[in-house]
């Protein structure tokens, strides 16, 4: 008898166990990747789309091999990256704003970016807006290398939409340097047990108390 009931605490103790493992996995989902690869060098005016990014107003300039004179590869990353101040010089731009195209929906997001200074001797600001981060500013000196740059736990609110937004200031053409833009949407939500599982438990559970029954009435009847 008592191995019986041994047998069946662990198989509760299993069951418990995968349970609430199940309970506590979650799996996060990818929702934009873009390092710019394949992307033509050059300068790309507003309306204009850069693979999964829209240059709304202003310009950026895509550095590659033609023209960014190892730009990308001195601040330590790819052969391409974004120089996010593509106008040139005495043009009548007053920053550039370069969104993600894809508008995101409610849910909670862990965005990463890499950022570098121009290369060019002179520091920039660029700011970042997304979901429930209203205006986070990254100020680099020109000869800073690429780092990457996390924002975790960023909320988009129900019925609400959002995009990644890049806002660089000025108009001189050497504005700082982006890359490998990486958007991931969390998924902590607990999922419920399949119906499966909670049979299996109840059954279990049912084998202990039906253990213990019949110990107690062997018991009873030794007494008696």
């Amino acid at each position: 008898m008592t191995s019986i009931l041994k047998n069946c605490s662990r198989i509760v103790a299993l069951l418990i166990f995968g349970i609430g493992s199940a309970l506590s996995a979650h799996a996060d989902t990818v929702v934009l990747t873009e390092g710019f690869d394949g992307v033509a060098g050059g300068n790309y005016f507003a309306g204009t789309t850069v693979n999964q990014f829209t240059v709304q107003s202003g310009a950026v300039e895509v550095l590659a091999s033609n023209n960014d004179f190892g730009r990308c590869v001195a601040a330590g990353g790819s052969p391409i990256c974004i120089n996010l101040d593509g106008a040139l010089p005495g043009s009548t731009f007053t920053g550039t704003t370069f969104v993600s195209t894809a508008f995101f929906g409610p849910g909670t997001y862990d965005l990463f970016f890499d950022l570098a200074g121009s290369q060019r001797g002179q520091s920039n600001t660029t700011s970042l807006f997304f979901g429930n981060v209203l205006n986070s500013e990254i100020t680099l000196a020109g000869n800073a290398a690429f780092s990457t740059y996390s924002f975790l736990n960023v909320v988009i609110g129900p019925g609400e939409l959002s995009r990644i937004v890049f806002f660089q200031p000025g108009s001189d053409n050497m504005g700082n340097l982006l890359d490998n833009v990486r958007l991931v949407q969390r998924d902590d939500v607990a999922p419920v047990p399949e119906p499966a599982t909670m049979l299996l438990l109840g059954t279990g559970l049912a084998g202990v108390g039906a253990a213990l029954r019949r110990k107690r009435i062997a018991k009873q009847g030794v007494s008696g």
